[in-house]
């Protein structure tokens, strides 16, 4: 009697996991050679492709597929059924590339109803299991966002209060000069259907720049997964460098859900940019000297990057929250020209004292965010799983220093002024002189 057993097993599959492996890789070449395409790219001797197979068996994601155009055959070869990963792999071959959209439109009969996207020129260290089941029911699609060192040539994101996805463009190609480091990471959970119903039969399309714009004009919902674990494309000779000493020095296991995190607090004015006073035109927002340098050493180091700062203007009326957003906007975007960027912006809005004309009401009041108090650090020690007591903060004010006293993390004062009142751990004139200390008491060195 005929043993149907296999094809019944093929009939039955449908991938909980697409990856888009079938990239030409034109820019690496120099880098891997003209032999391999690019998710076989090695680092650590181990090719990038192992690493994601690794990363779904571990968070339960067994059922894979594969689509693969240039060079297909090697991938295919190394890793055949998937049996020796502890997986299960399929592979779809794209006769004519058709974009990210249209080859997973293509096997759509291989997908189940819901499954994760993988693109093959990232590498990433991600709870996927987590990711997963972030995706609320009303929503089509689900996409990994993140801040990054290059948001000019990336595709940027504008979500709404809730964060869902109202807009996405590349400022290089759009022109516009300020705004969120909100990074579409190409890590996605999707429907089925959208790719059913949006993408054509013929022709190319590509999910961020093409579907996500087509969705959003018919009122489908794409939701935001904001997170500091590491994922990076490494899809230049530049970026596969960085992976590859992002993998030496640990970078994704410090950021990994499973450890507390490290972080540097920043307070905003004479720390990041020049302080004039009270700051409300985003057009007298200028960075200090060195600040996007030091920055970059810290997100390179794997500390995050936050800043907080009391803006009293808004209860006094001097300035509205979308005009600081405009300013925060400024400085994410002037950073991420410096390779630089912020894991989060946290501000107080409260002023404790009454009788300025046109103050906001409700926001005269003491609160427990405004900084002596550490309510800020505290919000963000939840929101990102932060070990304050391996975490420092910087400012150049007593409450900078006292709110991180009373929040435990250790201090630096920018001065080169004895102030009395409260000590700082250590003090330093510039932001680069005190995160070259952080960094050599943390064990890295700072020319990394």
């Amino acid at each position: 009697m005929e043993d149907n057993s296999s094809d019944r097993r093929n009939a039955e599959f449908k991938a909980d996991v697409a990856i888009l492996a079938g990239g030409f890789g034109s820019r690496l070449k120099a880098v891997i050679g003209n032999n391999i395409p690019k998710p076989m790219a090695l680092f650590n001797g181990i090719p990038l492709l192992r690493y994601q197979i690794e990363l779904c068996r571990k968070y339960g994601f067994t059922n894979i597929l594969i689509l693969v155009h240039h060079l297909g055959s090697v991938i295919t070869e190394y890793f055949d059924d998937g049996s020796d990963s502890g997986v299960n792999i399929k592979y779809m071959f794209e006769p004519v590339p058709r974009g990210t959209a249209g080859a997973l439109a293509d096997c759509s009969h291989l997908l189940a109803d819901e499954f994760i996207v993988i693109y093959g020129d990232t590498f990433l260290d991600v709870d996927l299991r987590d990711f997963f089941n972030y995706k609320l029911a009303k929503s089509k699609l689900l996409t990994f966002v993140h801040p990054n060192s290059h948001p000019y040539d990336s595709d940027l994101l504008v979500l709404d209060s809730d964060g869902y996805v109202v807009h996405v463009f590349r400022p290089k190609n759009s022109g516009d000069t300020v705004y969120n480091n909100v990074v579409n990471a190409g890590l996605y959970v999707c429907n089925i259907d959208i790719f059913n119903n949006y993408v054509p039969p013929v022709g190319q399309m590509d999910i961020s720049s093409e579907l996500f714009p087509k969705m959003i004009r018919n009122g489908d919902s794409i939701q935001s997964y904001r997170s500091v674990e590491y994922i990076k494309d490494m899809g230049t000779p530049e970026r596969y460098k960085r992976v590859q000493l992002d993998l030496l020095n640990g970078i994704p296991e410090v950021l990994s859900s499973r450890n507390l995190r490290r972080c540097v607090f920043l307070d905003r004015d004479g720390v990041i940019n020049k302080e004039i006073g009270y700051l409300s035109d985003v057009s007298d927002f200028v960075l200090l000297d060195g600040v996007g340098e030091s920055i970059k050493l810290l997100n390179q180091a794997g500390f995050l990057v936050i800043c907080i700062t009391n803006q009293p203007v808004i209860a006094r009326g001097e300035l509205t929250i979308p005009d600081l957003e405009k300013i925060h906007m400024k400085m994410e975007s002037d950073l991420g020209l410096e390779g630089a960027f912020l894991d989060g912006i946290y501000f107080c809005p409260h002023h404790p004292d009454s009788g300025f004309e046109g103050e906001v009401k409700e926001l005269k009041k003491i609160c427990a965010c405004r900084k002596p108090e550490p309510g800020m650090i505290f919000n963000a020690q939840r929101e990102f799983n932060i070990d304050l007591k391996q975490s420092w903060f910087v400012g150049d004010h007593n409450r900078d220093i006292q709110a991180g006293i009373n929040a435990g993390t250790k201090t630096i004062l920018l001065s080169d002024e004895i102030q009395a009142g409260v000590r700082s751990d250590e003090s330093f004139s510039t932001l680069f002189q005190a995160v070259e200390h952080i960094l050599n008491t943390a064990g890295v060195d700072s020319d990394r």
